[in-house]
């Protein structure tokens, strides 16, 4: 089966891959991501911004009910198709709710959510990096998020 990897242009690691059965299903496949908006999200991955802007940073004083991981789940959300480790996610997490948080707090939470599937896990020599299943990471807000998040 036919399938084209693209890899990030600054760090080299694979960013997407695409399979289909015939070259010709490959072609149409990348004929209608550039024509989508997904293409916006790949030219934000290559100009190195690892995390779109959150809209939460004005609103700092609404999450004080929330609890951690809500609040990881809400810069989860807000990440940008591709791999990050935990460090970026903590830094992420101490940007937007201006209050420091421990590596093994954040590394604990991811740790949970990778095992409820929201998140998948993989091992870079001594690191784990993480992707969000948007979806599964969706499903599982809380009622405060999602009041959070309307309109």
């Amino acid at each position: 089966m036919p399938k084209v990897t693209f890899n990030d242009p600054v760090t080299g690691k694979p960013l997407m891959t695409l399979e289909d059965k015939t070259a010709n299903g490959i072609k149409k496949l990348i004929e209608q991501i550039e024509n989508s908006s997904f293409k916006e999200i790949l030219d934000k991955y290559r100009d190195s911004s690892k995390v779109a802007k959150s809209k939460t940073q004005e609103n700092v004083t609404q999450f004080s009910n929330l609890t951690v991981v809500d609040k990881i789940k809400m810069i989860l959300n807000e990440l940008v198709i591709g791999w990050h480790t935990s460090t970026e996610i903590k830094e992420e997490y101490e940007r937007v709710f201006k209050e420091e948080i421990k590596q093994q707090t954040i590394s604990t939470n991811l740790l949970r959510l990778s095992k409820h599937e929201i998140l998948e896990r993989r091992r870079i020599g001594k690191m784990y990096e993480y992707r969000v299943n948007k979806e599964r990471l969706r499903e599982s807000f809380s009622d405060e998020i999602l009041l959070l998040s309307e309109p």
